[in-house]
């Protein structure tokens, strides 16, 4: 008898039913505690299904370090404010789906942001969500 084949449908189901084990490795700095420097964690968690950067980074929150904090507003990826360096290049936290990154992620502020606080991503503002998507096309994700 013949092996069955399986429909590309079900495969893409039967390997999102196997969870990856994602590690973060977050930078973190607090410029306003003289002693504090800067140094990145690690955690671990277990991917879901259609889980985004900005859901990863809350479960991070809520399940292993209170202390960690970051910026966003719309979760929509309409304002901008979650705007980080993902694995070495920008983008949005709230549009970025962990299954389209390695099990591997870095994360850290952009580098044209402020860092006033202990935040994961940094405040720096803006004038536009215009401004931020030239600043991201022009450095490689407008390809």
């Amino acid at each position: 008898m013949a092996p069955v084949k399986l429909s590309a449908d079900m495969e893409k189901l039967q390997e999102k039913s196997m969870a990856r084990n994602l590690k973060f490795n977050i930078f973190r700095f607090n410029p306003q505690e003289r002693d504090y420097k800067p140094h990145t964690d690690t955690f671990f968690l277990e991917e879901t299904d259609s889980m985004t950067l900005y859901i990863a980074l809350t479960k991070i929150r809520a399940e292993h370090d209170s202390s960690l904090q970051f910026d966003f507003c719309c979760r929509a990826g309409i304002c901008g404010a979650c705007a980080m360096m993902i694995n070495g290049r920008p983008d949005l936290a709230c549009k970025t789906l962990t299954e389209e990154l390695p099990d591997e992620i870095t994360l850290m502020p952009l580098p044209v942001k402020n860092c006033r606080m202990k935040l994961l991503l940094c405040r720096y503002r803006f004038s536009s969500l215009l401004e931020i998507y030239q600043w991201i096309q022009g450095h490689g994700l407008g390809e």
